[in-house]
C-alpha cells in the first residue's frame, strides 16, 4: 500500500492506494480486502477495480472475489486527516481456501499529519503618482508548504482612502497549489496632483480552505507625493585679497505653505578647506507660513595667493513638510590673484606640518627640495614631479618640525 500525500496537513485529504495480487500458482477465490483506518483519519470514500464493498462504517471491507494466477486488483480509500501526529493504517487480505503463505497478507503504512499552514497578508505603501494608476502589490503567504490545494478569499475595504477616487476596489480568490507558498494580488491606485494627507485602505482575507487565517488584514498606505519642494542652486564668489566675502545661497520654496517648512543644512569640504578658505556652517532653515525665500550666507576668506579656483558643498537633508529638489549644491571660490614668478611665496605651519607655496607655470614639472646643511650644498627631495597649474601650488613637508634649520628651493624639471 502507498499513501499520498505524506505528510498531510490537518484537515486535508489523504489517499491510500492498495494492490492485491495473486502470485500463484493457484486461482484464489473468495478474496476479501479489509482496511482498518487509524483513529486520526476519517472515512471519505472507497473504490475498487473489481468486487463490491460490504462495509465502510468501521473496518472497510471489499469482497474482491476471484483472482486468477498472476492477476491483481486495486483498491483506493480516501480519508480526512483530523488528528495531529503520526498514524498507522492497517490492511489485510484473505481467501476462502487454505493459504500456504500468510506473510504477505498484511501490510501497514505510517502517515504524518501536520498542522495546517497559516495564510497571511502583508502591509504595503507606495507613492500615488500624479496621473494614471499604479499597482499596490500585496504578498499573501503560507507559513509552510501544504500538501493540499489552499484557497482564500480577499476583498478591499475603505479606510481614509475611498474606492473609486483613491483606488479601484478588488475582490476574488487566491489558490495555492501544493508546494506553493506565495501569491501576489494587486490593487490599482489613482494618481493625482492634490496636496493631501497619506491615506489608507485594507485588503481582508476570509474563508480559507485547508489553511488557517494568520494575519488576515493588509493595510495599504498611499503616500502623498504632491508637496512643496525646496530648491537651491550652485553659487560662486570672488575671494578678494583680505577680509571676508560672503557667498550667498538662495533657498526657495515652490509655493506659499500654510505650515512651517524646515530643512537641515551643513557645509562639506571639496578642494576648499573649512577654516582656511571658508567658514563652515550648519543648522536648520525654517520657512514660516507664507515665506518662500531664505538666504544662507557662508563666509569666504580673502588672500593674495594665486591658486586654482576652489570648491565646497552645501548639503541639505531632513526636510519637514516639503521635499528636496536637490540635496547637494556647490560653491566655487574664484581666485582673483595673478600667478607669481617661480619662487616660494609663502610658508605656513599647520600643526607639525609646514605648507610651502610657490608659483608654477601650467606646463611645468617641478621638485621641492630641502637642505639641512646648506654649507655642504646637500639637498634632499621633499616632493617630486609637481605639476604646475599656472597658479600657486601647495606642498607639505611633514618632517619640517624636526628640522627647524631647513632651507627650501624649487627646481624646474621640464
Amino acid at each position: 500500500q502507498t499513501e499520498s500525500p505524506n505528510p498531510v496537513s490537518q484537515g486535508g485529504n489523504v489517499t491510500y492506494s492498495f494492490t492485491i495480487a495473486n502470485n500463484g500458482p493457484w486461482t484464489a477465490t473468495g478474496v476479501v480486502f479489509t482496511n482498518v483506518l487509524p483513529s486520526g483519519v476519517g472515512y471519505i470514500s472507497a473504490s475498487s477495480s473489481q468486487g463490491a464493498f460490504s462495509q465502510t462504517n468501521g473496518p472497510i471491507v471489499c469482497n474482491i472475489g476471484t483472482l486468477f494466477n498472476g492477476a491483481s486488483a486495486t483498491v483506493t480509500v480516501a480519508g480526512l486527516a483530523s488528528t495531529l501526529g503520526t498514524v498507522t493504517n492497517i490492511t489485510m487480505v484473505g481467501q476462502d481456501q487454505q493459504d500456504t503463505n500468510l506473510t504477505d497478507n498484511f501490510s501497514t503504512s505510517v502517515t504524518t499529519i501536520g498542522a495546517q499552514p497559516n495564510v497571511s497578508i502583508n502591509d504595503v505603501s507606495l507613492r500615488e503618482g500624479n496621473q494614471s494608476t499604479s499597482a499596490a502589490s500585496f504578498s499573501v503567504r503560507l507559513s509552510a508548504p501544504s500538501s493540499q490545494t489552499v484557497t482564500v478569499n480577499y476583498s478591499t475595504a475603505d479606510g481614509t482612502a475611498i474606492a473609486g477616487s483613491d483606488y479601484i476596489t478588488n475582490s476574488g480568490s487566491l489558490m495555492f497549489l501544493p508546494g506553493v507558498t506565495n501569491r501576489f494580488l494587486n490593487v490599482r491606485i489613482f494618481g493625482d496632483t492634490l496636496i493631501e494627507s497619506n491615506e489608507t485602505f485594507f485588503v481582508n482575507l476570509t474563508d480559507a480552505t485547508d489553511a488557517a487565517l494568520g494575519i488576515s488584514q493588509g493595510i495599504c498606505t498611499i503616500l502623498n507625493d504632491d508637496t512643496y519642494s525646496i530648491t537651491t542652486t550652485n553659487a560662486s564668489v570672488v575671494e578678494g585679497n583680505n577680509g571676508i566675502t560672503n557667498v550667498v545661497f538662495n533657498v526657495r520654496l515652490s509655493a506659499h505653505s500654510s505650515q512651517a517648512v524646515a530643512v537641515d543644512y551643513w557645509t562639506v569640504d571639496g578642494s576648499a578647506r573649512a577654516g582656511r578658505d571658508y567658514g563652515s556652517r550648519s543648522g536648520t532653515l525654517i520657512f514660516q507660513p507664507g515665506i518662500t525665500n531664505k538666504v544662507l550666507s557662508i563666509p569666504v576668506y580673502g588672500n593674495i595667493l594665486n591658486e586654482i579656483d576652489k570648491k565646497f558643498f552645501l548639503i541639505m537633508a531632513n526636510p519637514i513638510n516639503a521635499i528636496l529638489n536637490s540635496d547637494e549644491v556647490g560653491s566655487t571660490i574664484v581666485n582673483d590673484d595673478p600667478p607669481p614668478p617661480l619662487a616660494i611665496t609663502s610658508l605656513q605651519w599647520s600643526g607639525t606640518d609646514l605648507h610651502i607655496y610657490f608659483g608654477a607655470a601650467a606646463a611645468g614639472l617641478y621638485r621641492l627640495e630641502r637642505s639641512d646643511h646648506l654649507e655642504a650644498n646637500v639637498w634632499v627631495t621633499v616632493v617630486d614631479n609637481i605639476q604646475g597649474t599656472g597658479a600657486t601650488v601647495e606642498c607639505t613637508d611633514s618632517s619640517a618640525a624636526t628640522r627647524p634649520q631647513g632651507v627650501y628651493r624649487i627646481r624646474r624639471l621640464q
